[in-house]
């Protein structure tokens, strides 16, 4: 790649590849125009600029100016604040000193406190609502004028702006706090605001103390945007509006105007004199992109658009970010340029250092600092110009470390993971014990389970989890009111209890409701709820623990979904049976089958999968072919129309892993792609987009990849865990609830099971009598929760829930030996005590 150096700082850049700008100053020397000073801008529905100034009211129909004063018209001051045009096109105006002024096109009205029921001639603010009632601020508080009468609310004082939303909502400010009016009262909204600068798309722009202040029209998503966390180019601003594009356009006192949301800075100095000033007190943004600024005290400023240039990229966002490495994407412009991008990145917030030259839409960036954050931009290069330097925000990358991931389960709600020590990992939702830690709390990180290190494979269900050891042992744990464990009863179990006595399971593959289990012999088992044949045994008998499937004993892959199961024997035929609603058993019908039934009669079927009522198969030749439900473009055939049959879905696959309601490939061109539900971002590529076709997701840095369908969990081929989508649960387990859009690499746990030698810690936990004959007494300064025990082995042989500061656990049926003693206490606060058994 080429490399392309300069040090420009990011003013220079922006002010060079911008939007080109014609600009045009009207004031009182050059033109008619009644002031120099312009307090507001309106255009009505005819486009005629209406213009507040303190010389009365200004009109601009792009050629010729009007003006009303109070020598040649009915208007009853010169001294003019604000104007506000209603659904009827009459211009409410706020005067200083005398009152509201209403020009219905032909007519001056005048209200005073003298006249009529306002109750201050000194205004402050104004707004009209969608019907057309006119909200006036005073230093009485905020009126109400419906036509006919005038009502007054002062409960809250010292009022300094007032704003109407697309829903009539009245919103205002008293300097300090802002309030939603409920139509009697007041309500407390957020602090550190000053004005109302302007509410658009369901966002109110607010001017903070040195910030621009955003929410919703809801009240939520609360952000303060200063210099030091946005690019807003000054600390003042003082008027903002919002172009057809969605474009926030500020207007500051002292930097000049800015487009908030390209970041491009457009000041006095780097227009070339274009604008007049950096001190602009309205913001109006018109038709084809034209802007129209007032100044303090150099008249009205047309803005007028030039020649389109470069479009910059979109959508753009880091991912795969690693301690040294991270990966910059970004969508093509409106129209490709033909000459590629040029990117820059730096540890500074001002754009510094050296650009470099791609053809492509990624960047890998290699060599970075461990614990650092970058931020970076892209310019599409279109040879005769550049866009604009578009700017893709911050990352931050990780510690210094080796990844320490073997493999990992993505259930519905939580995630299971098996480091390369052997030892087992869970975090997510755990309201019914899912998780395994003896408890019923939700874990935003990953929690260890027991001591064991000896854990193959795991699996994650809605609502339950089910494990391999080395050994061969099943162990299952959570939700069992059908069976779904497969112990012989419907009792929940908080840790891995062991299922059976059998020491040679292979695979397991886990429903919503029933599980599916290999043996080593190849023969097929299956346990939990049948009501709809999904355990394929000839009845809809729910099963409490795992009976075999027939007498076969040549299957090699297995899938369960929602009530369905689908199989592969080892002569690549497919097999189908249980629920089939939506054409998941690809028979092409929607009958219901209670024992395995042949798919076709194909004999190269290599891999099979199923979301939560769809099914994905590939075949040994790299087809890849999908059928069932589509409600949310989940195979990928450009419709969202479910199928009973098989459909090609795309070629040279060489993995496919599927969600509840969607789908995951990875391809034989090491690149990976996906389809369908997509709404909390578990694809990782920076959208909430569903999609019914497939989606390239970049280069294939997934060896593991596993989705419940709302989140993602990925390792690489160095051990690192990377996680995306869904985490209101803490599922994602990087120690917040916080949803991610992009693949955010977790730091590897540290056990928690390290010993303590000694009966007592530093943290006031007791443990005693050590060693202990019977029963052995615990206590903290803390809620204890509970206490598990593990032997030698690392099995849990003891799970005591004591929900007090102080407990006894009773090791009277424990053979003698050395046995830790895991305390977990409120706070996540986990110790784990050595203690001698007689």
């Amino acid at each position: 790649m080429k490399k392309l150096y300069f040090l420009l700082l990011i003013f220079v850049s922006l002010s060079v590849f911008a939007q080109t700008y014609s600009y045009t100053t009207y004031n009182t020397s050059n033109s008619a125009i009644g002031s120099d000073y312009i307090a507001d801008i309106k255009t009505d529905a005819n486009g005629l600029l209406w213009l507040a100034t303190y010389n009365g009211i200004s009109t601009f129909n792009g050629t010729t100016f009007s003006n009303y004063n109070t020598t040649n018209s009915g208007i009853a001051s010169n001294a003019i604040l604000k104007i506000e045009i209603d659904g009827q096109n009459r211009k409410w105006i706020a005067s200083q000193f005398n009152g509201i002024i209403l020009y219905n096109g032909t007519t001056w009205t005048n209200y005073t406190s003298s006249n009529s029921g306002l109750p201050s001639n000194e205004i402050i603010d104004i707004a009209v609502d969608g019907q057309n009632n006119l909200w006036v601020v005073t230093s009485a508080g905020l009126t109400r004028f419906n036509g006919t009468s005038w009502t007054t609310y002062n409960s809250v004082s010292n009022m300094n702006s007032v704003a109407t939303d697309g829903n009539n909502n009245v919103w205002i400010t008293n300097g300090g706090v802002l309030y939603k009016f409920n139509g009697n009262d007041f309500d407390f909204i957020a602090q550190g605001t000053e004005k109302i600068l302007r509410i658009a798309n369901n966002t109110i722009y607010i001017k903070g103390s040195d910030s621009l202040i955003t929410l919703t029209t809801g009240g939520t998503n609360i952000a303060f945007n200063d210099q030091n966390n946005s690019c807003l180019a000054g600390y003042n601003p003082n008027a903002l509006d919002v172009d057809s594009n969605s474009k926030v356009w500020v207007g500051f006192n002292g930097a000049g105007l800015q487009n908030f949301t390209n970041c491009t800075t457009y000041t006095k100095a780097n227009t070339n004199f274009g604008l007049p000033d950096d001190y602009f007190s309205a913001v109006r943004t018109g038709s084809s992109g034209t802007i129209w600024l007032g100044t303090l005290q150099l008249g009205l400023v047309k803005m007028a658009p030039g020649t389109a240039v470069c479009n910059p990229p979109t959508q753009m966002y880091p991912s795969n970010i690693t301690s040294t490495s991270a990966t910059l994407n970004w969508l093509p412009s409106t129209s490709a340029p033909n000459g590629g991008y040029n990117y820059v990145y730096s540890t500074s917030p001002t754009m510094t250092g050296s650009a470099t030259a791609t053809a492509s839409t990624t960047a890998n960036l290699a060599n970075l600092l461990p614990n650092t954050t970058y931020y970076w931009w892209v310019a599409a290069n279109c040879v005769t110009s550049q866009s604009i330097w578009a700017p893709g925000g911050s990352f931050t990358t990780l510690p210094n470390q080796a990844g320490c991931w073997k493999t990992v389960s993505a259930g519905t709600f939580h995630s299971l993971g098996i480091k390369t020590d052997g030892t087992l990992w869970a975090w997510g939702n755990n309201s019914n014990g899912q998780l395994g830690d003896g408890t019923n709390i939700n874990r935003n990180n990953p929690v260890q389970i027991g001591g064991a290190a000896n854990w193959k494979k795991v699996f994650a269900a809605e609502k339950y989890s089910v494990a391999i050891k080395t050994d061969g042992t099943l162990w299952a744990w959570g939700y069992n009111q059908f069976g779904f464990l497969g112990d012989g009863t419907t009792t929940n179990r908080t840790i891995p209890t062991k299922i059976g006595t059998a020491t040679d399971w292979e695979d397991i593959a886990v429903g919503d409701s029933h599980n599916l289990g290999l043996k080593s012999n190849g023969s097929l088992w299956a346990w939990g709820m049948n009501i709809n044949g999904g355990l394929g045994d000839g009845t809809t008998t729910d099963k409490l623990v795992p009976i075999q499937i027939g007498t076969a004993t040549n299957w090699k892959n297995i899938a369960a979904g929602n009530y369905y199961s689908v199989a592969i024997k080892t002569d690549g035929t497919l097999w189908a049976w249980g629920y089939n609603g939506h054409g998941q058993l690809g028979d092409g019908t929607l009958t219901q089958r209670i024992l395995p039934k042949q798919i076709g009669t194909d004999t190269n079927w290599a891999e099979v999968s199923t979301g939560d009522s769809h099914t994905v198969g590939r075949k040994a030749n790299g087809i890849l072919y999908t059928w069932g439900y589509n409600g949310s473009g989940q195979l990928a055939d450009g419709t969202t129309i479910s199928r009973a049959t098989p459909f090609i879905a795309a070629d040279g696959i060489q993995k496919v892993i599927t969600g509840g309601f969607n789908t995951i490939a990875l391809t034989t061109a090491g690149t990976v792609i996906a389809c369908g539900n997509n709404s909390t971002g578990s694809f990782g590529n920076n959208t909430s987009t569903n999609s019914s076709n497939w989606v390239n997701l970049g280069v294939n840095s997934h060896m593991a990849i596993s989705t419940g369908g709302w989140h993602t969990l990925s390792i690489n081929s160095d051990g690192i865990l990377r996680v995306s989508g869904a985490n209101n649960y803490g599922q994602i387990g990087d120690g917040t609830n916080i949803q991610r859009f992009t693949f955010t690499q977790l730091v590897c746990p540290v056990s928690n099971l390290a010993v303590e030698e000694t009966s007592m810690t530093s943290d006031n936990l007791k443990v005693f009598p050590n060693p202990v004959q019977d029963y052995l007494n615990v206590s903290y300064d803390k809620n204890i929760i509970s206490v598990t025990v593990y032997n030698a082995a690392g099995q849990e042989v003891i799970v005591k829930v004591i929900n007090d500061s102080k407990g006894r656990v009773d090791f009277s049926n424990l053979t003698s030996g050395i046995y830790m003693v895991k305390v977990n206490v409120a706070g996540n606060i986990i110790k784990t005590v050595k203690v001698i058994k007689r």
